[in-house]
């Protein structure tokens, strides 16, 4: 985000005592207690923009997620992999209108996404673009529930479904007081990692510039989350992540830890039967009021009694609202 527009936002939020951290995430307090529904700002992201008369077909034949079923203003989860099925990014993809494509990346991905699908559109009508005009703020409940109160301004704002009980407001600078105004009133103030933490817990996590083209979507479970299509045909990739699903089992999944002491994305984790590395952290959350990090890693599935391969500190594992 530009400096200038950081300034801007943050002193809109002077008045409601709130401000951005100089990583552009919302800092506030950590609930005592988890709220029933809440807001906080989402602007620590990237987002491709992808438009033209040829942006569903050339998305269909690029990535993991069935385009030709997606719905306007409705994210699905989606990736981009490489001739190898090795994700070079996952993200939400959301249909604006016919033509026109948002995929919500981490910071950096949008322009390794970019770099990669431009390879493949010489013969296709489409624009790519990195620019992103929106703010972006998360909100805890279904996309109904905010269209309700938000009726007089709703031409000034888009509204996206993530899930049932996950929604975004997209709102240009000039209308971003007014919309914080509108949600303070009915929703807790939570900072942007509690966002962070809550979807970490249900077992999601993305894709980071660094990660970029080591890992298969199942080593995400990406295939357990709705974000492959096994019956859209034929997509980069498409070859070795059908292969696995048909014919074998993945090793690795990625799985829910808790650990007392601070973990950091990427460190590398053992068992208790193997002193080799047996999976990787893919995101982590360390929570100050508990002096607890949460972390998801892809393990093997084969090995059990998990510890970090630094310090050999053990990790408390727990179920994901899913099955693996």
């Amino acid at each position: 985000m530009l400096k200038s527009l950081c300034v801007q936002l943050n002193e809109s939020l002077k008045k409601y005592h709130l401000c951005l951290s100089s990583d552009q995430k919302l800092n506030h307090d950590w609930p005592s207690e988890k709220p029933v529904s809440y807001w906080t700002i989402l602007q620590d992201a990237s987002c491709l923009l992808i438009s033209g008369k040829d942006a569903v077909s050339f998305l269909q034949g690029q990535l993991t997620c069935d385009v030709m079923t997606s719905v306007e203003n409705q994210a699905i989860y989606g990736a981009c992999c490489n001739p190898k099925g090795r994700m070079i990014a996952n993200f939400h993809l959301i249909k604006l209108k016919a033509d026109c494509f948002a995929l919500l990346l981490p910071l950096g991905q949008a322009d390794i996404l970019q770099a990669a699908l431009k390879k493949y559109s010489v013969f296709y009508q489409v624009t790519f673009s990195t620019e992103f005009k929106w703010m972006r703020l998360g909100v805890s409940v279904h996309v109904n529930a905010l269209k309700s109160i938000l009726t007089p301004m709703r031409d000034e704002i888009q509204l996206i479904s993530l899930s049932e009980t996950y929604s975004e407001c997209w709102v240009l600078p000039e209308d971003f007081d007014h919309l914080i105004s509108k949600l303070i009133t009915h929703y807790t103030t939570v900072p942007t990692v509690y966002w962070q933490y809550e979807i970490l817990k249900q077992g999601i996590a993305w894709v980071m510039p660094e990660q970029s083209e080591h890992y298969v979507p199942q080593a995400f479970n990406w295939d357990l989350l709705g974000g492959i299509s096994f019956t859209k045909g034929c997509y980069t990739g498409q070859e070795i992540v059908a292969r696995l699903h048909y014919r074998g089992v993945s090793k690795t999944r990625l799985q829910y830890f808790t650990s007392p002491k601070e973990i950091r994305q990427g460190d590398f984790i053992r068992s208790a039967e193997q002193e080799t590395i047996q999976g990787q952290v893919m995101t982590a959350c360390y929570v100050q009021d508990t002096h607890i990090t949460h972390i998801l890693a892809s393990v093997r599935l084969d090995q059990t009694n998990w510890m970090m391969m630094n310090n050999q500190t053990i990790l408390l594992h727990h179920t994901l609202p899913y099955a693996l």
